[in-house]
């Protein structure tokens, strides 16, 4: 557990005759604390039901009634999956843990269920204010924080990055609770109902929304090819055919989460393996330059975009839509996750399936959620994934694959340095 969550993100002041102050230095609000203060030989309690992502509980000893605001009471949070219309539904006894095959259907987007008992979770934290001879002690059940996923494929394929980041979460000290929409294919601007025929999309995800009182943080991935279509198809191009509705999107979802959640986090998409070939006709195969043809089945396709000018170019967009929703949204640069990976390792840790594998050049294996999630990790907690464990795997038999200690370690510290760059950057 890392220095900040060892105190679980809690710190205490003593404001004289007012009494103590609890601040909460998480990006998240924390729930249901009881608080027991010695001073002087002397005890009072209290309940409080939230204290806000960020910011401080005092008490009020020197006002009339000596009461304070305990927060809002939440609501229980209820976990649950959206699979493209359905309820996600996880049969735990079609997981072969010998082999590491589950034969339920759909294998993807697996969320195993959480039946961790809250008693697993309750902890206790004392602070001495050395100074006024005053201890405070805080039990608290450390849950949180309350996260939704609106995602794709590039986003919840097998173990899926839902499931390693609260796992990972876990391992650092917290109990996070999650709820998602997987839908192939979805990006911001069909979740928010701008693209014909996905209605059930928008319901699906209001769904979502409104499946919880309150989240910490609504994610919403844009489509591989969201960001950097272009209508005329020119190497360089910027008449972008896609991001006006994307933005349109990311503001119809930024209105609809108000009030429902904390902050919102813009997923920025890895790039493919190997660049963008015009209008998407096909995920390149091999490495080329833009500008080169590439020929299938009689056709030719032309090289438009590198892997790295794609990472680049989704991560510069995304942080402007971010930029333009204001200063409670912010962006997850799975992106730069990828690339700065690839630049480090080429494809020896290789979080791309080919066509072999069951995948197109494009789409991840669980190595690429690892990479999203160990992100996730440092952006939610803002501290290093390193030295957290590998989720357990139920796709390990399937392409989804193993990921090897020497791999989560790598990740783990190029996560971290992307993460530290990015937070410069933007």
């Amino acid at each position: 557990m890392r220095k900040k969550n060892q105190r679980y993100g809690i710190q205490v002041k003593w404001y004289g005759l007012s009494g103590i102050g609890i601040y909460n230095e998480n990006k998240f609000e924390i729930n249901d604390l009881d608080i027991w203060i010695l001073q002087e030989q002397k005890s009072r309690s209290c309940h409080l039901n939230t204290i806000a992502a960020c910011s401080e509980w005092r008490e009020n000893l020197q006002e009339n009634d000596g009461e304070s605001n305990p927060g809002n009471k939440r609501g229980k949070f209820c976990s649950f999956g959206y699979f493209e219309g359905v309820p996600q539904r996880i049969d735990t006894e079609l997981f072969h843990e010998d082999t590491g095959i589950y034969e339920g259907n759909p294998h993807d987007a697996l969320v195993w269920p959480d039946t961790d008992p809250d008693e697993k979770w309750q902890k206790e934290l004392v602070f001495r204010i050395e100074e006024v001879s005053v201890q405070v002690k805080i039990r608290l059940i450390a849950r949180g924080p309350k996260m939704a996923f609106c995602g794709h494929s590039f986003t919840g394929l097998w173990d899926s990055s839902y499931y390693y980041f609260r796992e990972l979460a876990k391992m650092g000290g917290w109990n996070a609770r999650l709820a998602y929409s997987y839908w192939g294919g979805t990006g911001i601007a069909h979740y928010a109902g701008l693209v014909e025929g996905c209605e059930e999309r928008v319901t699906q995800c209001e769904k979502l929304i409104h499946g919880n009182e309150y989240y910490d943080y609504f994610i919403v991935a844009g489509n591989s090819d969201e960001a950097v279509e272009t209508y005329s198809g020119d190497i360089g191009g910027k008449d972008y055919k896609q991001r006006t509705k994307m933005l349109q999107g990311a503001k119809i979802l930024h209105d609809k989460i108000q009030g429902k959640a904390g902050r919102m986090i813009l997923w920025a998409p890895h790039a493919y393996q190997f660049g963008y070939l015009r209008s998407m006709a096909l995920k390149p195969w091999r490495q080329g330059v833009p500008g080169e043809l590439y020929n299938k089945d009689g056709k030719n396709y032309m090289l438009t975009m590198t892997t790295e000018t794609m990472a680049k170019t989704n991560a510069e967009w995304y942080l402007q839509m971010a930029e333009i929703l204001g200063e409670d949204t912010e962006v997850l640069p799975v992106c730069l996750g990828y690339w700065s990976l690839r630049k480090q390792c080429g494809l020896s840790v290789n979080p791309y399936l080919s066509p072999e594998e069951g995948g197109d050049y494009g789409h991840q294996n669980n190595i690429g959620n690892y990479i999203a999630a160990c992100l996730l990790y440092a952006e939610v907690f803002e501290e290093s994934p390193e030295g957290l464990g590998i989720p357990v795997s139920h796709t390990f038999g399937m392409p989804g694959g193993k990921i090897k200690e020497e791999e989560a370690k790598i990740i783990q510290q190029v996560t971290w340095d992307v993460y530290h760059k990015f937070v410069g950057w933007r």
